[in-house]
This record gives C-alpha cells, sequence and structure tokens, in this order.
C-alpha cells in the first residue's frame, strides 16, 4: 500500500511541475511577440502616382488604412511598416530581430 501513494504523490508532482513549466514558457512566448508588436511603427508613407507612373504625392496614414496594392515608401534605417515587394530601388534590411541570428 505504501508504495502505490509514494507513486501517486509523484506521479502528481510531475503533472503540476510539467503545468509549471509550460505557464512558465508561454509567458516568456507572450512578452517576445509583444516585444516585436512594439517594433511595428505607428504610420506608413503611402505614394500616389499620376497616369505616367510618376510619384505625385507622399501621405503618412495609419496602419489600419493600408490596403493591398498600395505602395509604401520606406527610406534607408526606418522601420519596414507592413510586409510587401519591393518595386522601386533595391536595399538589405537587418532582419536578426525576427529570426534571432546574427548578422
Amino acid at each position: 500500500g505504501a508504495q502505490f501513494f509514494e507513486t501517486s504523490a509523484l506521479l502528481i508532482t510531475f503533472v503540476i511541475m510539467g503545468k509549471w513549466l509550460e505557464l512558465m514558457a508561454k509567458g516568456k512566448t507572450s512578452e517576445a511577440i509583444q516585444k516585436l508588436v512594439e517594433l511595428q511603427p505607428d504610420t506608413a508613407v503611402v505614394l500616389a502616382f499620376d497616369h505616367l507612373g510618376q510619384v505625385t504625392s507622399e501621405k503618412e496614414v495609419s496602419l489600419d488604412l493600408l490596403q493591398q496594392r498600395d505602395v509604401v515608401k520606406v527610406v534607408p534605417g526606418s522601420k519596414i511598416p507592413c510586409d510587401g515587394q519591393v518595386v522601386m530601388g533595391s536595399t538589405s534590411v537587418d532582419e536578426s530581430m525576427v529570426t534571432g541570428e546574427s548578422m
């Protein structure tokens, strides 16, 4: 009888310890995601074009107002406000904050 009591106590301890470790890991993951979200800028500079494809204006808008097919201006050293493709010019991007890899 005493061995069964000891086994059940150990089993309950391991389950509780596992749940605690899981909660700790989830908390750290939530903090990391929050830090990534804070890296995103609040606004983006949207370009408008004429019928010849020349830039006619630049307008700073909230990220909530961005739509598909908008052309966003990103200057060197600034944060990239959204996913997309480079349509003019070229650049390199430091992705180490997202991937965790060193440069």
